[in-house]
């Protein structure tokens, strides 16, 4: 880990790798997988319920709005993946005891690098859950109205659950990455600091199967975000829907979620770590 290639700390292969692994992921079904996790999430109905209405349409009504609001989307990759990855090698090239803590180093970066996607990322989440739960027949024309009822400010509404997050979301990930990565290297013989194919993609299910302790905050921000014929803040939809359902809102879409999340993680930390892989070793 002394070589000059390590102590390199932002490697900006990673603003490739990231867009392209959530590109690959949206293709392969997670961008319907998502979509579904925001119905149930915003409106509690039953998955089959759901299902049937986004594919009654069409099977390819389930990409609706998705060159506008989706697509952009993939960029998300690269302010997670870029500024964790960043941070973990400060931290490693630090002279402080986390230096040599592998899973403490991912737990901060990926935390740091959950915010920076949060950032990023909630003016298109803001119109891409507008579009799924308006049953709009013209996705531009709904986003264009709130906008234009609440103010260019709506774009951002539920940046608070989010930032919370995102950040507990990518640290927990990155550090149960770690935890994997470390339970398949203590099978190996010693001195063989190398994972297989199938180790990174499990070890990046794996992280995302932790989605369950970010739960709460994912349901917020589903609920904060979708579409609405008046002007009402996120904490104020939030309450109403707690005194209404109770704490069992705060779980709804577990399932959807636990799935997505594992496929997403997968992409991003098991086959992007791969395809960095074999970049390096072209270097």
């Amino acid at each position: 880990m002394n070589n000059k290639r390590d102590k390199k700390v932002w490697n900006y292969e990673k603003l490739f790798i990231g867009p392209s692994m959530v590109f690959a992921e949206h293709m392969c079904g997670g961008y319907f997988m998502e979509n579904i996790k925001i119905k149930k999430q915003a409106t509690g109905n039953p998955y089959p319920q759901i299902v049937r209405n986004m594919v009654k349409p069409g099977v390819f009504s389930t990409y609706q709005g998705y060159l506008k609001y989706g697509l952009p989307q993939t960029l998300k990759g690269f302010p997670v993946l870029f500024t964790q990855y960043g941070v973990e090698k400060m931290i490693e090239n630090s002279d402080t005891e986390l230096a040599n803590n592998n899973k403490a180093k991912k737990l901060i970066s990926g935390m740091v690098g959950g915010k920076a996607q949060a950032l990023f990322i909630t003016p298109l989440q803001r119109c891409r859950s507008i579009i799924v739960t308006s049953n709009s027949s013209n996705p531009v024309k709904s986003v264009s109205e709130v906008i234009k009822r609440e103010g260019l400010s709506t774009v951002m509404k539920g940046w608070q659950p989010t930032m919370m997050k995102r950040s507990m979301d990518w640290g927990v990930r990155f550090y149960a990455k770690g935890v994997a990565e470390d339970y398949f290297l203590s099978r190996k013989a010693p001195g063989n600091l190398s994972l297989t194919t199938g180790e990174k993609l499990a070890s990046g299910m794996a992280a995302g199967l932790t989605g369950i302790v970010t739960i709460p905050f994912d349901t917020m921000v589903a609920m904060s975000q979708q579409y609405k014929e008046k002007k009402e803040g996120t904490f104020e939809i939030i309450k109403k829907n707690f005194k209404q359902h109770g704490t069992k809102i705060f779980t709804r879409g577990l399932t959807a979620r636990l799935l997505h999340s594992s496929w997403h993680t997968m992409f991003m930390m098991g086959v992007g770590d791969i395809v960095f892989s074999m970049i390096k070793q072209r270097d």
